[in-house]
């Protein structure tokens, strides 16, 4: 048995309850003796009923004085534990405390690191829940555990049997190895794993679940699902209480993108990496810089002379030594207002084929008072640099010059270098001949492909490749229609009504340029998107250049109607019909560029916006195969393997980023078959820290043959945890209106704790509090005279 304010009942409880006696005494002390003769019959009759007088007189005190002394326990909170609360109907008490792990918990500020408080406000409540005498059963678990469910009763503390005068120490060493992770873990997540914990329980225990958070905004502003959990804890009869430990909003900036723009990912061949820094604080930032790094990636090597043989764990090696990092010109921001994403862009040169790890990294004077998220200061990404991108061209007719034109403008010769090598082959090539080691297939005026071609086309874009088609004579509208858009299904954007001319537009002499004074410089065949594929072709530098196209494939008016279509144009002609469709398909995409790639419909092939087009369009089309994966941290990574090329079981090691923090680490899967008939080694599917670090993983093993393969993967800071804003005490309690919880700040914890433990019984002292005060009424009336009616009438 307990109190919110003991103090109450210690020397208060001894003065106020002897106040009514002291007043009973008082007044007797006041009464003095008189003597009269017409009173002397009445002495007689209370000498009679004396011992029932005195009697109800000490009953009547004894009330008032138990009403004062019921009414400090009402004040002082008594709680019920022990024998007590069995009596009340308690039995167990079974405490769960969450204390949360995410990235944002790494957040320091000038009151120190809000994980730290995390574990101290556990201790607190360690404490408060050791002073109780009832026995005790607690569960301690990190935020990501309950979350992925992945707690192990026999290692981890769930719902283990505590003595209470070790509680506190136990908890205090339990907590001292933990750190947080570099994951985000969602709160409602967390209760789908409380509510499994909570069912593990016993019958009758009294539950009350301790969740330690920083409550930031993003995870339960308007969140009705989560309110749809918490409601149905709380109907369960679980207590919930919540404790934050964020002192103060805290400010935070972040590199929030790191990737390359699409194009030739080819050795020597400038590539454009693109940068972008956010400020989440609540002022302005200035003298923010990046500071631009890459490094080679060792390839795969054997690691020994034999092949495996089947069901032999190993898997080649690691290399011991990594290539450092090179430094790129730093990249300067300007001031960034609050709330504010700012892009830059860096050229860089990859000196030889091979993968390479790209990282983007904060640095100056303001991550000292701007910053209170380390974590999200760098970003990572991963490139595979070719020595060339092969490209095939599919030339519909021989006799025309398209492929010629297309072949020169992707691969110039000379001095001039794009990083493309060009394969020319006809139609049949694609009936038998493997597609995956091309990035972009182009098929240039082709007529009706056998069946064979077009599974192995869909079949290639599905896996991330690209696939052009230009228009010609040879290009016929059932065929299209029919076999290569299917009403949507294939692989070609839009459906066509058939060749249709561009009649002849004459120019604008009021128009005239300097450079023309025909006046032919203002007549624009094309007009580009500028949020398209070829929005570069929009500016204003190439519209003298535009060049004129006088026949092209009408699309169909059906198609036109339709407002479901994934197709985007990306150009349109000047009479407003669509020219170049773009479209995803699968993780490829595919795009039609409805006139001739030669000169028989445009001139277009002896334009200099020409080569830019086929630059863009290649950039365009390569981005599937090119797509570096860019996952947050705690994704899992799944390594799936050929089952044709490698053995049942085989060994796939993973290999995590490591630091001065996080020590390396190497994990090793067997590969499975799935539904799919692929073997599949998964890391990170059912415990998240296994790939919960921002970095570079790198996964090795090999083939029936023994021969190796390396494969890389990026994991970075999830954006929504560099996001700081918290709810206060109000916001919260708007937020959970209606639920039943007891807040708790940091500041406050120790003087609210109390409560956490034990039956309230300030609902029972107050029933038994007025049921005293109207026994004493009563008693009081009966204990005075009172005059019958006919006494009293006059």
């Amino acid at each position: 048995m307990s109190s919110l304010h003991p103090a109450l009942l210690t020397w208060p409880f001894a003065l106020l309850v002897g106040v009514p006696l002291v007043i009973h005494l008082i007044n007797l002390l006041r009464r003095r003796r008189v003597q009269w003769a017409a009173m002397e019959f009445l002495l007689a009759s209370q000498k009679k009923n004396r011992r029932k007088i005195i009697l109800q007189q000490w009953a009547l005190i004894a009330a008032r004085m138990a009403s004062v002394g019921l009414a400090l326990v009402l004040l002082a909170g008594l709680v019920l534990s022990g024998d007590w609360a069995r009596l009340f109907g308690q039995g167990e008490a079974h405490h769960l405390l969450i204390v949360d792990d995410s990235l944002s918990m790494t957040a320091q500020g000038a009151a120190g690191g809000a994980f730290d408080r995390a574990k101290e406000a556990a201790c607190r409540l360690a404490r408060q829940i050791a002073q109780e005498n009832a026995p005790q059963r607690v569960t301690l678990l990190p935020w990501s555990v309950v979350a992925d469910q992945t707690w192990n009763a026999d290692d981890d503390w769930v719902a283990r049997e505590v003595e209470s005068q070790r509680l506190a120490a136990d908890v205090e060493s339990r907590l001292r190895d933990w750190q947080p992770t570099q994951i985000a873990t969602p709160p409602l997540a967390v209760f789908e794993g409380i509510e499994r914990l909570l069912s593990q329980g016993r019958a009758g225990e009294e539950r009350t679940v301790h969740l330690v958070t920083d409550f930031r905004a993003g995870d339960w502003r308007n969140a009705p699902p989560l309110r749809e959990r918490l409601e149905r804890l709380t109907a369960a009869g679980v207590k919930l209480h919540l404790v934050n430990c964020t002192l103060a909003a805290e400010p935070n900036v972040a590199v929030t993108e790191l990737k390359l723009l699409p194009g030739a990912r080819a050795a020597g061949i400038p590539q454009m990496l693109e940068v972008s820094v956010t400020n989440y604080g609540a002022t302005s930032v200035d003298g923010v810089s990046v500071e631009m790094s890459y490094r080679p990636l060792a390839a795969a090597v054997n690691s020994s002379a034999t092949a495996p043989s089947a069901g032999e764990a190993s898997s080649p090696a690691f290399p011991a030594v990594e290539a450092p990092w090179s430094s790129l010109p730093t990249i300067a921001f300007d001031p960034i207002e609050p709330g504010e994403t700012q892009t830059a862009r860096l050229q860089v040169r990859f000196p030889a084929a091979g993968d390479y790890a790209m990282r983007a990294a904060l640095a100056g004077p303001f991550l000292a008072s701007a910053d209170a998220l380390a974590a999200d200061n760098a970003r990572f990404r991963v490139a595979s640099i070719a020595l060339d991108v092969p490209v095939l061209v599919i030339d519909g007719d021989p006799r025309d010059d398209d492929a010629f034109h297309v072949t020169t403008a992707l691969r110039p010769g000379g001095a001039t270098r794009t990083g493309v090598n060009v394969t020319v082959k006809p139609a049949t090539f694609l009936r038998d001949q493997p597609l995956d080691s091309f990035a972009v297939v182009y098929l240039l005026d082709v007529g009706r492909l056998e069946q064979s071609a077009i599974d192995a086309l869909e079949a290639f874009a599905r896996r991330g490749g690209g696939v052009a088609f230009f228009a010609g004579p040879n290009a016929h509208r059932t065929a299209i229609n029919d076999t290569l858009f299917r009403d949507g299904a294939g692989l070609f954007p839009l459906s066509v009504e058939g060749p249709a001319d561009l009649p002849f537009a004459l120019p604008d002499p009021s128009r005239a340029e300097a450079s023309d004074a025909t006046g032919a410089a203002n007549v624009v065949d094309i007009a580009f998107d500028r949020n398209g594929p070829l929005a570069r072709l929009a500016g204003e530098a190439y519209q003298g250049f535009v060049p004129h196209v006088s026949r092209y494939l009408a699309v169909d008016a059906a198609w036109l109607a339709k407002r479901d279509s994934p197709a985007n144009v990306a150009a349109r002609l000047r009479n407003g019909a669509p020219l170049v469709v773009a479209k995803p398909f699968g993780e490829g995409r595919a795009v039609a560029v409805l006139t001739t790639a030669g000169r028989a419909w445009s001139d277009w092939a002896g334009t200099l916006t020409f080569p830019i087009l086929l630059q863009e369009l290649q950039g365009y089309l390569t981005a599937g195969k090119t797509r570096e994966p860019d996952a947050a941290a705690g994704t899992p990574i799944d390594v799936r393997l050929d089952a044709n090329r490698h053995l049942a079981e085989t060994v796939v090691s993973l290999r995590t980023p490591y630091d001065a923090t996080w020590p390396l680490a190497k994990l090793e899967r067997r590969a499975e078959p799935d539904d799919a008939g692929a073997l599949v080694a998964r890391f990170g599917a059912r415990d998240r820290r296994e790939t919960g670090r921002i970095g570079v993983y790198e996964s090795r093993w090999a083939d029936k043959d023994g021969t190796p393969s390396v494969r890389r993967d990026v994991r970075n800071a999830p954006r929504e945890e560099s996001d700081l804003a918290a709810l206060d005490a109000r916001s919260i309690a708007e937020q959970l209106k209606g639920i039943e919880h007891v807040y708790h700040g940091y500041a406050d914890l120790e003087d609210q704790t109390a409560r956490v433990a034990g039956i309230d019984a300030s609902p029972y002292v107050f029933w038994l509090l007025v049921a005293l005060l109207a026994g004493e009424q009563l008693l009081g009336y009966f204990a005075s005279y009172h005059p019958s009616r006919a006494e009293a009438a006059p």
